[in-house]
């Protein structure tokens, strides 16, 4: 999941297109999904372009959909 400010309009286009390099297919606007971890130096990435604060990585264990909770 990403929020980068329009400013940086040009970082955000490259970030999307490391994704799709990557496998990823974009889900909402600015939430990916992959079925394999990022790899390092996706991470590295993200650093070289500053975008660290705006990136948030979250990993999902199993599929499968909301339930109610007792």
């Amino acid at each position: 999941i990403f929020d980068v400010p329009e400013k940086d309009r040009i970082k955000r286009n490259i970030l999307r297109r490391e994704l799709i390099s990557l496998g990823y297919n974009q889900l909402q606007k600015s939430v990916w999904m992959g079925y394999f971890p990022l790899p390092a130096d996706f991470i590295e990435f993200v650093e070289a372009l500053r975008l660290q604060k705006s990136v948030h990585i979250f990993s999902v264990e199993s599929p499968g959909t909301l339930r109610k909770v007792k």
